[in-house]
């Protein structure tokens, strides 16, 4: 049972890495000079309000978000609870639910922050506001992993960019998109956090077990 624990984490990890591996350079870049670039780029097309916007919710952001994640707690801690006391299937079934509920309010932010952009872009201003969305949709979530420092967040966090990269490309490629889509094509790249976090839970747990 140790070696399949054992086994079964490395897995993970390979994955995680590989994953990782690929897509932090164009992530970095995007993070660094994106911001920069389509900052510059809407100040010379003259939006000021927009730039403006961006600012005060990459700043206000979390203090918005921080109060929206705490009714999380209802769950967390009847999970904690409950794995205290080695009651692992109720215990895993609301550690779920709260990493659940932590992502719905990842989903309702960046979707939100994307939608409220584009829904003032013109064609002069679509591509700028659209690197401009990315980096106020993410920060927050880069803020709060960088706070928190567990794995589960930094993975969640590295997950809403690659989301919002993805819902940056459907934008780019489709005609007409709905926030039905931007939900499901976020939500749908955050499931793998809820998976990658729930497994590595799971895990973790089995490995403590072995040791106690």
């Amino acid at each position: 049972m140790l070696l399949e624990s054992g086994h079964f984490m490395r897995n993970i990890g390979t994955a995680l890495s590989v994953l990782v591996g690929i897509a932090t350079i164009p992530l970095m870049l995007l993070n660094v000079l994106g911001g920069i670039t389509s900052g510059i780029w809407l100040a010379f097309l003259g939006e000021w309000k927009l730039l403006g916007t961006g600012v005060a919710a990459m700043f206000l952001g979390g203090i918005a978000v921080i109060p929206a994640l705490m009714p999380g707690m209802v769950f967390t801690l009847p999970g904690v609870y409950f794995m205290e006391r080695n009651w692992n299937l109720p215990g895993y079934f609301f550690l779920l639910l709260s990493t659940l509920y932590t992502v719905s309010i990842m989903v309702v932010w960046c979707v939100g922050v994307l939608v409220f952009f584009m829904s003032r872009a013109t064609a002069e201003t679509y591509i700028p506001l659209l690197i401009w969305s990315y980096g106020i949709g993410v920060s927050v979530w880069s803020w709060l992993a960088k706070k928190d420092g567990s794995d589960a967040s930094v993975i969640s966090s590295f997950f809403a960019q690659i989301g919002y990269v993805v819902m940056m490309g459907v934008v780019l490629v489709s005609n007409r998109v709905t926030v039905i889509d931007l939900v499901f094509t976020f939500g749908g790249v955050m499931l793998i956090a809820v998976i990658a976090n729930f497994s590595i839970t799971v895990a973790l747990q089995g490995y403590a077990r072995l040791h106690d």
